[in-house]
């Protein structure tokens, strides 16, 4: 029997083997869990898929055979069937490995089909998430040197421990700094259950803050609050543009729910004021 016989020897265990699993997973699949139960499919069907294509080459080789025999000997005539509902043992086979190759084809079309779906409710369910945050270019502006204007931000923050004189002192700078040129907007905020004051000036330009600072108001402020200080005073300024574009589905500063319109182009101490809406008012 030369290499056939190492195959009928391995027919007979394989069955044995193939019997035992079947047995076996019957009377564990209705324990199982979810994943035991997909992974029982999965082995059958790669199983399964295994002995059909090792059927289909089986097939393939006879069939190779027996055309090639046809040709060596043409006076053998095979015997026509007359009874087409009585089949030979090779024909059962082969038509049984053909039913197994179509349920095959169909179940793999039915997955393919299945993945499809899966990657069309994806990819619109990307589609969603990508058309409802949008999110807006930043807009670059270009300017003409020497025609840009700017303002000046200040922000000076004072940690005190005199409360009632600082803001005696604070009274006194408020009244004076608003009157003085170029300052355009003043605001006072103070920081709940602590003796925090954070002061927001808008200057028209560097030359008057400067100037506001060698004034008689600014150094006697600075000179009455050296005994009524925690810790030094924390100054920042910025400079900013006058004027900046506002879109209106951007609603980047808020303005229009304060102002309740939307102009092409607001005035950015407008801006400050609104943000810095608190009234100006210092306690006794």
């Amino acid at each position: 029997m030369g290499p056939f016989s190492q195959i009928f020897a391995n027919l007979e265990s394989m069955n044995t083997a193939v019997s035992n699993a079947l047995i076996e997973s019957a009377k564990a699949y209705p324990d199982k869990s979810f994943i035991g139960k997909f992974t029982t499919r999965f082995l059958l069907s790669e199983i399964q898929g295994q002995m059909g294509c090792l059927a289909h080459h089986i097939n393939a080789a006879v069939d190779k055979i027996d055309e090639e025999e046809a040709q060596q000997r043409p006076d053998v005539c095979q015997a026509a069937v007359t009874n087409t509902s009585v089949r030979g043992g090779r024909m059962k086979r082969k038509m049984h490995s053909f039913g197994q190759q179509t349920s095959l084809d169909a179940s793999q079309q039915a997955m393919r089909h299945g993945l499809s779906l899966e990657v069309d409710r994806l990819s619109e369910l990307i589609n969603k998430l990508e058309n409802k945050v949008k999110f807006d270019v930043i807009d670059e502006e270009e300017v003409e040197v020497g025609k840009e204007h700017s303002v000046i931000l200040v922000s000076r923050k004072f940690q005190v421990k005199a409360e009632r004189e600082f803001r005696s002192n604070l009274k006194s700078y408020v009244a004076a700094t608003s009157l003085a040129d170029g300052c355009f907007h003043l605001a006072i905020r103070t920081i709940s259950e602590t003796n925090t004051f954070v002061v927001y000036e808008i200057w028209a330009s560097s030359e008057d803050l400067n100037r506001h600072f060698s004034s008689d108001t600014s150094k006697s402020f600075m000179h009455g609050n050296i005994d009524c200080m925690e810790q030094p005073e924390e100054y920042h300024k910025m400079a900013v543009p006058e004027v900046f574009e506002h879109k209106k589905e951007t609603q980047v500063f808020v303005l229009q729910s304060a102002l309740n319109v939307s102009p092409p182009h607001i005035n950015f101490i407008d801006y400050i004021k609104i943000r810095l809406k608190r009234p100006l008012q210092i306690p006794d």
